[in-house]
């Protein structure tokens, strides 16, 4: 059993390397596959770590410190380029954003709203209010 969820653990890890996540194409790949998270982040998976070691507890932590760095990178990433106007790196960040962003919405992430789907919403909104606001004060001229 421990050999088998170690490796569905180290299995997740692979996905969240970063030659797979920069390399994403949403017009040729498919996103991340949140079922293998759901399952190594459930509340029963959780109780079966505890009876069968501390080790994999510590390989979870690490997987979900993973998934966290790289959402807060791509949302740092996408502040930074919309500010900088820099759209087609901005856009770069939403298409790697779009592998990542299933595993992002599930329970196990609630916690970091700051790195939740809506986070890169509200980015992009607040930026377009920004951008319309412009654009009325170079029409109303």
């Amino acid at each position: 059993v421990s050999r088998n969820l170690s490796q569905l653990i180290s299995n997740s890890t692979s996905k969240l390397d970063p030659s797979v996540v920069e390399s994403f194409d949403h017009r040729v790949n498919a996103s991340i596959d949140p079922n293998p998270f759901r399952l190594i982040f459930s509340r029963e998976m959780e109780s079966l770590f505890h009876l069968v070691g501390f080790e994999l507890k510590h390989d979870i932590e690490l997987l979900k410190g993973s998934v966290e760095k790289w959402a807060r990178d791509m949302l740092e990433q996408l502040q930074t380029s919309l500010r900088d106007q820099q759209n087609d790196a901005a856009d770069a960040v939403l298409q790697k954003w779009k592998y990542l962003e299933p595993i992002t919405k599930m329970d196990a992430f609630a916690g970091l709203q700051q790195l939740r789907p809506e986070a890169f919403d509200t980015q992009l909104r607040n930026h377009a209010d920004k951008l319309k606001e412009e654009a009325e004060g170079v029409v109303s001229k």
